[in-house]
């Protein structure tokens, strides 16, 4: 027997993704929005988070929490390095109070009188990612084992104290066609008020009569959150232009409610690209105050002057600004847990090479001076690699799948990608390396034979 020498790898660390499948009992605060339990609210695959789709929900100065549990049959080999628990929230529709908190929670037993909490988070209007650590288990404070990770269960805990007297905003658009619907020409719709109410569509409504013409629409104020909030004014948009360059046409915003119709001032339509306009109505048309039930009854509009150069409009809605005391809505759309670990390291054994080649060739560089001399240097070395090459084939000690074992064994440490430590060849080629490549062809059935070729990288 020629013999044989052995490949040893310490593996790279890998990290696995485990995501909550069902919600603890006794453990559930939260209100569920979009799905029926609240685990199916938040167990999104981490690059594709939801956002407001389906999410947990909490409002309420009292902390609550949300714990949910993870899979039993997680399975893998080697030594934990840390548990990290992720959660995407936000705020909504202001920031979170200074006085609230927000914390990502464990509970190595699945227990939810046992919890292990971060740090506070201060939550705000857009959805971010939060995340905790824990290199040890913190209920033994020893290092994580497979058991932990089947037993674990991860969550959530927040609260959101009342915020006094803040000013917020809230845009409504347009529900139903108003009175009066007289602008000659609609786009995708055929209900005016459709094709002005979505944004970022290239619906529109337009007009080229030579005569004035006249638009309303209806909103509904008590259908939204916070109708419970003092109206300070109502700011109207427009996404409007006129066609021509030469010729103008005016237009000007307009409401109605109870009977009393009131215009605000013409201005100048511009021409090119659509712009938004607006306008602010600081009380209804009778005079009265703005009230939340008055937006049910309140048309707004918008009219044009007598002239047939075309105006088209894309959107129509109204921002309705009012302060009111507020509990913000902590909203949470994504909560699982990642286990980095290294697996055990490895050995592979080949039987020993039929031939090396070695290459340290060095990439030398000259410069040539004016005054005839020279300078030579080292820029860097081409390769420092070795090549081998052998046979596996089948013998008396090893049955006939062993060839293929021994191939499928360096392949994936060539896989693997970490440092390899090369024993039991002359002193002069043991030692650590990367591998560059690794190929083999089938030779033979009976005998199993298999030719292989493995290039190596020093990494001294």
């Amino acid at each position: 027997m020629m013999g044989t020498f052995t490949l040893a790898q310490s593996k790279n660390s890998v990290s696995i993704f485990i995501y909550p499948n069902g919600d603890l009992a006794g453990c559930i605060d939260f209100t569920p929005v979009g799905d029926s339990d609240n685990y199916k609210c938040i167990d999104e695959a981490k690059n594709i988070p939801d956002g407001d789709t389906t999410h947990v929900m909490w409002n309420n100065a009292s902390t609550g929490i949300d714990m949910y549990s993870l899979p039993n049959d997680t399975d893998f080999t080697g030594t934990i390095n840390y548990v990290q628990v992720f959660a995407r929230a936000k705020s909504y529709p202001i920031n979170q109070s200074p006085s609230g908190i927000f914390k990502i929670i464990c509970s190595p037993n699945s227990d939810c009188g046992t919890l292990f909490k971060s740090n506070n988070i201060d939550l705000i209007t857009g959805y971010r990612s939060h995340t905790k650590i824990w290199t040890k288990n913190p209920l033994t404070t020893i290092d994580w084992t497979l058991n932990d990770i089947r037993n674990l269960s991860i969550g959530i805990e927040t609260s959101s104290p009342t915020l006094i007297d803040k000013e917020l905003i809230q845009r409504l658009n347009p529900n139903s066609d108003g009175d009066i619907n007289n602008w000659g020409h609609i786009g995708c719709w055929a209900l005016h008020y459709k094709n002005v109410a979505d944004p970022g569509t290239n619906c529109n409504i337009w007009d080229i009569t030579p005569s004035e013409r006249n638009e309303l629409f209806n909103f509904q104020g008590t259908e939204i959150t916070g109708t419970t909030g003092t109206i300070d004014y109502i700011k109207v948009f427009a996404l409007i232009t006129r066609s021509h360059w030469t010729y103008t046409r005016n237009a000007r915003f307009t409401h109605k409610d109870y009977g009393t119709t009131e215009n605000a001032d013409w201005f100048l339509l511009l021409p090119g690209s659509p712009y938004l306009v607006n306008h602010t109505w600081t009380t209804q048309a009778t005079g009265a105050a703005w009230t939340w039930a008055a937006l049910d009854q309140v048309q707004f509009g918008m009219d044009l002057s007598d002239s047939g150069i075309e105006i088209s409009m894309y959107e129509y809605y109204i921002a309705v600004y009012y302060h009111t005391n507020i509990n913000p809505e902590i909203r949470t759309t994504q909560c699982f847990a990642k286990v980095n670990y290294t697996p055990p390291s490895d050995s592979c054994t080949l039987n020993k090479p039929e031939k090396i080649s070695v290459d340290h060739s060095e990439n030398i560089k000259m410069l040539n001076f004016w005054d005839g001399t020279r300078d030579v240097y080292g820029l860097n070395r081409s390769g420092k690699s070795m090549i081998l090459t052998g046979s596996e084939y089948q013998s008396d000690t090893c049955d006939k799948s062993c060839p293929c074992e021994h191939i499928a064994c360096v392949r994936a440490m060539g896989k693997d990608g970490s440092t390899i430590e090369i024993s039991e060849l002359r002193s002069l080629f043991n030692g650590s390396y990367k591998i560059r490549s690794f190929g083999w062809k089938h030779i033979s059935e009976k005998p199993e034979v298999y030719e292989w070729i493995l290039e190596l990288e020093d990494t001294n």
